[in-house]
C-alpha cells in the first residue's frame, strides 16, 4: 500500500514520518490479508508522545486527499501504539492499488487551541 508524501499530524508537537505496510515503504504484492502499518513520531518537545490515530485507507489519492477512508477508517482509537496496526477493512483484491495515511494526536498539546477529540 502506497502513502502520501505527508501524513496528518492533530498538533504540530509531533511530526509522522517512515509509514511502513508489513515493513515496507510502498510494497507491492502484499500476501496479507490484513496487512500491518506502522510509523515513526518525531517530536522536539521533551516527552512529547502520541494518545491516539485514526488511519485511513482509500482506493485512490484522491480519495485519501479527501480525507476518505473507502477502503476502511479506523476512527479514532486512543493508543500509545504505532507499530502492527492490522488493517480492519473489507476484502483487497488482487493486484488492488491503495493509499493510506495516519493521523495522530500528541499525548500532551503546549497550545491551548489544540483539539481535544
Amino acid at each position: 500500500m502506497a502513502q502520501p508524501e505527508n501524513s496528518s499530524v492533530a498538533q504540530s508537537a509531533l511530526v509522522v514520518q517512515g509509514l511502513k505496510t508489513e515493513n515496507g515503504i510502498n510494497p507491492l504484492g502484499i500476501g496479507a490479508l490484513h496487512p500491518r502499518f506502522r510509523w515513526l513520531l518525531k517530536s522536539n518537545e521533551r516527552a512529547q508522545g502520541q494518545r491516539a490515530y485514526q488511519v485511513l485507507v482509500a482506493g485512490s489519492l484522491e480519495t485519501l486527499q479527501a480525507n476518505v477512508g473507502d477502503k476502511w477508517d479506523s476512527g479514532k482509537v486512543i493508543s500509545d501504539n504505532s507499530v502492527e496496526i492490522p488493517y480492519n477493512g473489507g476484502p483487497l483484491a488482487s493486484g488492488e492499488k491503495c493509499y493510506w495515511k495516519v493521523r495522530v494526536w500528541a499525548r500532551r498539546c503546549p497550545l491551548p487551541s489544540c483539539p481535544s477529540t
